[in-house]
């Protein structure tokens, strides 16, 4: 009979490895570590579904050499030659970056290495150069976009936000306020396609309508009330915008409007200025560019879709809109199962 008896540290360090996202190796940890707590080999077979000699063989190769003898071996067979020296090649110039070399791309991409070892005399295939470039532990991951040069500093950002506030602050006693933030989000007929749930190897997919419409939805979002405020269009434009802020004021008519929004063309419109300037009830407020984090309706919107698409597809736009004016009810009553967190 097989039995282990492992010291304190021992223990921990089969806890810590059998958290490794690696499934052999858990489950060789997990049964070392049941054995340590006195169960025969006989009933850890029983436990996790294997044979009682995989058993002993597992608690025979931790005696032997630790957690090293539990790892899996490399499967059998000749390696690759050809991805040995696709990596030999690759592996000097892996760490520069492609404008060293010329070329007008971000970062290296498959096609890319193909051409580069066609250059130093070896032909290989697009799913060699993969399981080379995986063999010397890179992965294939998309790039990230860089903010442009003329866009704000966290620290400007911050800045805009504080000037905002003190402004507000200033008028509270002078003015009763409706502080809103404002944006607008554009919905369509067609499928937002989204990660659902299904069994192994099953595929699923989501029909497109036959026409393809589309609408522009206009927010307000009250912090202080947490309601929110909506109006659709065709198009979002000046006309659309001038036409909400009507709605807003019949919502708070003895209220001053403070909007605060982004830097979109039609909130800064010669039209929409014109209108500003008209009445005395409205202010606007801009963000900072490129700060839709500074914006909490932008969360909103993003719980929004998530609702009103989830995989699935409308034959017209009346049927999204219906799905919207009731989401934005049950949200504006307090009926959500879960709440959404505005910073």
């Amino acid at each position: 009979m097989i039995r282990i008896d492992l010291p304190h540290e021992q223990r921990e360090a089969l806890e810590r490895a059998r958290r490794i996202r690696s499934s052999s190796l858990a489950e060789r940890c997990f049964a070392v570590l049941l054995s340590d707590r006195g169960q025969r080999v006989a009933a850890i077979a029983e436990s996790i579904g294997r044979h009682e000699h995989t058993i002993r063989s597992w608690l025979t190769a931790y005696m032997k050499a630790g957690i090293e003898g539990l790892k899996a071996a490399p499967p059998p067979g000749r390696t690759n030659r050809q991805e040995q020296e696709a990596l030999a090649i690759l592996q000097p110039v892996l760490a520069k970056h492609p404008s060293d070399d010329g070329d007008l791309e971000a970062g290296w991409s498959t096609n890319l290495w193909v051409d580069y070892l066609v250059q130093q005399g070896l032909e290989a295939s697009e799913s060699t150069v993969k399981r080379a470039l995986k063999r010397g532990g890179w992965v294939y991951k998309r790039f990230a976009k860089t903010m442009p040069a003329h866009a704000p500093s966290s620290q400007e950002k911050k800045a805009r936000v504080d000037e905002i506030v003190n402004s507000v602050a200033s008028k509270r006693d002078e003015q009763d306020l409706a502080i809103l933030f404002v944006d607008a989000s554009h919905f369509s007929n067609e499928p937002y396609v989204q990660r659902g749930w299904l069994r192994a190897k099953a595929k699923r997919k989501v029909h497109q309508p036959k026409r393809r419409q589309s609408k522009t939805i206009v927010g307000a979002l009250d912090l202080e009330s947490q309601r929110v405020y909506w109006q659709q269009a065709a198009k979002g434009h000046a006309g659309t915008f001038i036409a909400f802020l009507h709605q807003l004021h019949q919502s708070f008519p003895d209220r001053h409007l403070v909007l605060i929004l982004d830097h979109g063309s039609i909130h800064k419109s010669e039209k929409v200025k014109a209108f500003v300037a008209k009445v005395g009830w409205l202010e606007l407020q801009h963000l900072a560019p490129y700060s839709p984090e500074d914006n909490p309706i932008e969360r909103f919107w993003h719980w929004l879709k998530r609702q009103v698409y989830g995989c699935k597809s409308y034959k017209t736009m009346g049927a999204v809109i219906a799905k919207i004016r009731k989401l934005i009810w049950h949200y504006n009553e307090g009926r959500l199962v879960t709440d959404i967190e505005h910073p």
